[in-house]
């Protein structure tokens, strides 16, 4: 960073470009859940939509700066569910 606190601007491209890979992800993750996975089992429309909202809080929470971080990151959210489902069915 620059001393008045701004971004170069080659920072200011890398944040934008991160932030587009989000929105794709996100995008992607949504149209999954909401499409796909809804002609598999579907309750209800707004089902399906919460489902979608969802999955793109999992990607939001999942995703980081390389690529062992994010499969880090989602063994562990995957961990923590299995961990979850145990505890509620004992």
């Amino acid at each position: 960073m620059r001393p008045s606190g701004r971004p170069s601007w080659p920072q200011a491209r890398t944040a934008v470009v991160e932030c587009v890979v989000l929105a794709v992800a996100c995008l992607i993750t949504y149209w999954l859940a909401r499409t796909l996975l809804s002609r598999v089992y579907s309750v209800s429309r707004d089902d399906d939509l919460l489902g979608g909202m969802w999955a793109v809080l999992a990607t939001i929470f999942v995703l980081r700066d390389s690529f062992g971080k994010s499969v880090a990151a989602a063994v562990s959210r995957m961990a923590a569910t299995l961990v979850s489902f145990v505890l509620c069915l004992i």
